[in-house]
């Protein structure tokens, strides 16, 4: 062997070192991030999935007991901790949030009592007409 050869080797011998040396950090860096828990804001958008997957909508109180501080913080991190949007509707009871399904049920329902309003207020006008017809 050459003495340009060993020299190779020698420094070919340190890089592998200087690789196994990384991949073993590597390897503790990820048991560390398996074993420590959750961040506060993937907390707080958990307990909004939580409440959305059973409620179907979330109100500003709910929000306030998660984050009293910031009641709206939660939303925030629920939006991008799981990628989802989330319609905000001031009511007149107050502030809700929900998922865009539970917000398409929501127009569905508003539709249906629109609908039903409008044929109350049209019954009761043509039974009006037909009662001063008749007595006429």
């Amino acid at each position: 062997m050459t003495p340009k050869e060993r020299e190779l080797e020698k420094e070919n011998q340190k890089l592998r070192e200087q690789i196994a040396g990384l991949q073993h950090r590597v390897k503790e860096l990820e048991e560390t991030k398996a074993a420590s828990a959750p961040s506060k804001s993937r907390l707080q958008a958990e307990a909004v999935k939580a409440i959305l997957d059973k409620d179907q909508l979330i109100t500003r109180e709910q929000l306030a007991q998660i984050n009293p501080k910031y009641p709206s913080d939660p939303v925030y991190y629920f939006r991008q901790h799981f990628k989802e949007t989330i319609i905000t509707l001031k009511t007149a009871s107050g502030t809700v949030y929900m998922t865009m399904s539970a917000h398409q049920k929501y127009l569905e329902g508003k539709k249906k009592e629109e609908a039903a309003a409008k044929k109350a207020a049209a019954t009761p006008a043509v039974k009006e007409e037909v009662r001063q017809a008749v007595s006429a």
